[in-house]
């Protein structure tokens, strides 16, 4: 070993000894993000190495696999921001006994379009109507908030609590903190932003305390053994691509996507022409009289039970759907999903029939890019 060598070992050890650096943080860093210096030089005064992640980083597994602790802040209108690759490699991440922490926006579909990563322990949904947030419980995390604060300005946000997730910081009475065990690893959300005051200077009290004892918390998962760990991650990857297709077929409610799924867009679809011509002529019968009246409510009362007879069909073939995705296997899972599989998807475009060579060239276009191309797909081929 030349001399060289040995300053240059000697240095990088003593830096690492002045940094006392021992976890490495990885904060994901797009426009929308709101990381500043004060939140930076918080973590780092605590120890954490920070590591800014792009949305290319968020799929790399093997980058993450160097980070301990992964932060999503901010995210205020930052729409689809962790993509179907991403949102599988943060859910892969977690299940290998690591911790993330979704902050402000990051965690669902308030004013953005963002599907849950974890929504088995929780996901934002809508926004707090009152500025301060509180402690809610016993726990550690809640103990770290020694006194109502107001952190990041007023979008606080509600939290729909999981199965899985625990409660430990509110608004009033709406739940703005919570926390998971899932699979190996674990998760937090906070419907605020942490941090985001802090534009020069460190982070002081309460909202420094729940930072750090987030990030805390979050590397607290016990370590897997590598059989665990395999067998985790396998499992929460089977599972987010169950969920995903379900949502791409079922998804009916306000949120997380900018449209419903298949099932709910072909009865929209069938029901909108009957459902009209029923209105209408409901409103109409008002001004009718004598047969006019009889003839008018009778095909009124046809179109709705055309409708009824639509929307028991409807609830069938859902539930059947979703048993059969419960059954499927990541082969099947992924055979008609074109960021996975996009060659075999051509296939199936090329193969579809009723459809014209303009349908099929435009489908395969569709099927390269976008956040909603699987659900486009299933909507196509089916």
């Amino acid at each position: 070993m030349n001399k060289m060598t040995t300053w240059l070992m000697m240095g990088l050890l003593s830096a690492a000894a002045v940094t006392g650096w021992s976890k490495t943080a990885g904060l994901w860093k797009d426009g929308r993000s709101e990381i500043t210096d004060g939140m930076l030089k918080t973590l780092r005064e605590a120890g954490w190495q920070t590591v800014l992640l792009t949305g290319e980083d968020m799929q790399d597994t093997a980058k993450l696999a160097d980070m301990d602790v992964i932060f999503l802040p901010g995210g205020w209108n930052g729409y689809n921001f962790a993509d179907f690759n991403a949102r599988r490699s943060l859910v892969k991440f977690v299940a290998g006994g690591k911790g993330v922490l979704a902050g402000a926006f990051r965690s669902g579909y308030v004013r953005t379009a963002n599907r849950p990563i974890f929504p088995q322990v929780g996901a934002t949904y809508n926004r707090v109507n009152g500025p301060y947030i509180s402690s809610s419980g016993d726990s550690e995390l809640a103990k770290a908030i020694d006194q109502p604060f107001c952190p990041g300005g007023w979008d606080h946000l509600v939290v729909k609590v999981g199965p899985l997730g625990k409660v430990f910081a509110v608004s009033g009475k709406d739940p703005v903190g919570v926390y998971g065990d899932v699979y190996g690893g674990r998760y937090l959300v906070f419907g605020a932003f942490l941090g985001m005051d802090a534009k020069s200077n460190a982070m002081q009290g309460t909202a420094r305390q729940v930072l750090l004892k987030s990030f805390e918390w979050l590397d607290g998962a016990p370590e897997l053994s590598a059989a665990d760990k395999a067998k985790q991650e396998a499992q929460a990857d089977l599972d987010f691509m169950r969920r995903e297709k379900l949502w791409d077929w079922t998804l009916n409610e306000r949120g997380p996507d900018r449209s419903p799924g298949v099932l709910p867009q072909i009865r929209d679809s069938l029901a909108l022409p009957l459902e009209s011509r029923q209105f209408t002529l409901e409103h109409m019968s008002r001004y009718l009289s004598g047969k006019q009246l009889d003839t008018c409510l009778a095909t009124a009362d046809e179109l709705k039970k055309a409708v009824d007879t639509l929307d028991t069909n409807f609830r069938k073939e859902s539930a059947e759907v979703t048993a059969r995705i419960g059954r499927m296997t990541v082969d099947e899972l992924t055979a008609d999903n074109p960021v996975l599989n996009y060659s075999n998807v051509l296939q199936l475009i090329e193969a579809t029939p009723g459809k014209t060579d303009e349908d099929k060239t435009s489908m395969k276009r569709a099927a390269q890019r976008g956040e909603y191309a699987p659900k486009q797909t299933a909507l196509f081929l089916n």
